[in-house]
């Protein structure tokens, strides 16, 4: 709500695009998938994954690789936070300036 409204500024990285559109077209139906992602679009800004982001996601000590990609991706545009529901990406320390949060704790944080 508060990225539709305009409080804050939300992101997400391209190639979580296509797992989006895949999730909900699986769920959902390909044209409603599509309106979703227009929706998303109208919301969120999307920030582009380059090689040179994959290259520097290999020296971001996390187990995960795609959740590396994406602080890497983060940095590029200076998130605060990275909000997420993955459990091993939140039991990750914070990389850089950047928080690993879940989203319930980022509600109450942005509350205060």
């Amino acid at each position: 709500m508060m990225i539709a409204e305009r409080k804050i500024k939300g992101y997400i990285t391209a190639n979580s695009v296509t797992d989006i559109y895949y999730i909900a077209k699986k769920q959902l139906s390909d044209k409603l998938a599509r309106e979703a992602l227009k929706y998303l679009f109208k919301v969120f800004s999307v920030i582009d994954v380059t090689g040179g982001d994959c290259e520097e996601a290999l020296n971001i000590p996390l187990q995960d690789f795609e959740d590396a990609v994406v602080v890497a991706c983060g940095g590029n545009v200076n998130v605060d936070y990275i909000i997420t529901r993955d459990d091993i990406f939140l039991q990750s320390e914070n990389i850089e300036e950047i928080k690993i949060i879940e989203p319930l704790d980022f509600l109450k944080i942005s509350n205060e």
